[in-house]
């Protein structure tokens, strides 16, 4: 197997990675990341962030939005807007996922790291990168 560093520890971890790649639409722009990472890492990314998203698959040709964020659950105010949300992932020896949702503003602002750049503590405790 492999020796490879995780995106979320940052710590090296010997076999398959398992492969994510979040992106944020704001506008014309979008920010978006490559993620590897460890088992462990992807299950604690799984719990945080993929088990609130809406799963689509190929056949899933209109995407309809709740009008509400999914991390936050508040609703969109002319203060507050929602920014489209998009994940696609590939779990080991399974297909591709897909899956979308919204984030308002604020939540953008102090949860984004967590969805595009997650950091999470290396295996054993100690800490990792930042």
């Amino acid at each position: 197997m492999a020796l490879r560093p995780c995106s979320a520890h940052r710590g090296r971890f010997n076999g398959p990675a398992e492969s994510v790649y979040p992106a944020v639409v704001v506008g014309v722009d979008s920010e978006r990341s490559k993620l590897k990472m460890c088992p462990r890492c992807f299950a604690a990314y799984s719990d945080t962030v993929l088990s609130k998203l809406t799963e689509v698959s190929d056949e899933d040709y209109g995407l309809d939005f709740r009008d509400e964020c999914f991390w936050g659950r508040e609703p969109e105010a002319p203060d507050n807007r929602l920014f489209p949300v998009f994940v696609t992932w590939y779990p080991r020896g399974l297909p591709r996922h897909d899956a979308y949702a919204q984030i308002c503003a604020k939540c953008l602002r102090d949860h984004g790291q967590e969805l595009l750049e997650p950091r999470y503590a290396a295996p054993g405790g100690a800490s990792a990168g930042k």
